[in-house]
């Protein structure tokens, strides 16, 4: 379960924010996800949810924004959605297809009050 390595991650990045930036409350942590990862939301979400149990971000939620596989085609320089692992451009059926996003694994925002 990387997920709880995850979210202890996370915990952790957010307290030193906290820190540096004399913040005594968070409310949200917003995150990006892409779906490239294999993170499971719910799993995260609950390792989240025992990580921040008896520190200072005890109580916030975490708010997970699933980005989809998106691709641009080398060949023709469409972009498009990616459905399946190894699809083809849906424009010219060319194989060379570039990873623009699907990938990412990052703190989008933390909401404070």
């Amino acid at each position: 379960m990387h997920e709880l390595s995850i979210a202890q991650n996370i915990v952790n990045i957010v307290l030193e924010q906290m820190k540096v930036h004399s913040l005594s409350k968070v409310e949200n942590v917003m995150l990006k996800v892409g779906t490239l990862r294999g993170v499971s939301v719910e799993s995260l979400m609950f390792c989240f949810d025992v990580a921040v149990k008896e520190t200072p971000m005890e109580g916030a939620k975490l708010v997970i924004e699933t980005v989809p596989i998106r691709g641009r085609c080398i060949t023709c320089n469409q972009e498009f959605t990616i459905e399946h692992w190894l699809d083809d451009c849906p424009f010219c059926s060319s194989h060379t297809v570039e990873i623009t996003s699907g990938k990412e694994l990052e703190i989008a925002g933390i909401e404070v009050t």
